[in-house]
């Protein structure tokens, strides 16, 4: 009795079969290419690069900042390009056409996200409800170490050896001097 052997027409999305006879990964046509559909005869089309690239051709991957300088993760766009998805640390992209630094939106912002919206100031300054940055107050509690951003009248924390009282707005000193 023989074998019967018999002629691979479909693998899954990871692999394409390249003789009929086995599937092999997609990476191995393609470099930094995980998933691909099987395309005329034994060759594929690649649909899903690693992340940090995006299939610029049916048969290759590019990096996404060769397409969008500071684009760390992309999505083909269709038409040969990338569509920026995640910018780099203190970039943005509201339109996925370009990363954009968040010093745009506010010049003492310094990390955001992609709707344009300041989520971490420089020091000394402090995210407010309109999403730009707005200098810290001053701080009028004795002894405290950092007052909230909004008001300069209630202690976050202490200098050392202080206790923060129970409405936050004193730093009451210690009952007994510390060793």
């Amino acid at each position: 009795m023989g074998t019967w052997q018999g002629i691979c027409v479909s693998c899954i999305a990871t692999h394409f079969t390249a003789n009929g006879s086995s599937c092999v990964l997609c990476s191995t046509q393609v470099p930094n290419c995980v998933n691909c559909q099987q395309a005329g005869g034994y060759s594929m089309n690649c649909t899903v690069c690693i992340n940090g690239y995006f299939p610029d051709t049916a048969t290759s991957c590019a990096t996404c900042p060769s397409a969008i300088n500071n684009c760390i993760s992309c999505t083909p766009n269709f038409v040969g390009g990338a569509q920026c998805t995640t910018c780099a640390l203190k970039y943005y992209t509201s339109n996925g056409l370009s990363c954009s630094s968040c010093t745009n939106i506010d010049s003492n912002c310094y990390y955001c996200n992609n709707a344009g919206q300041c989520t971490q100031c420089l020091y000394g300054y402090y995210v407010n409800s309109g999403y730009t940055c707005t200098i810290q107050p001053t701080c009028n509690v004795a002894n405290c170490q950092q007052c909230t951003n909004l008001d300069g009248t209630v202690c976050i924390n202490c200098n050392q050896y202080f206790a923060l009282s129970s409405d936050s707005k004193t730093c009451i000193p210690p009952t007994s001097c510390p060793n």
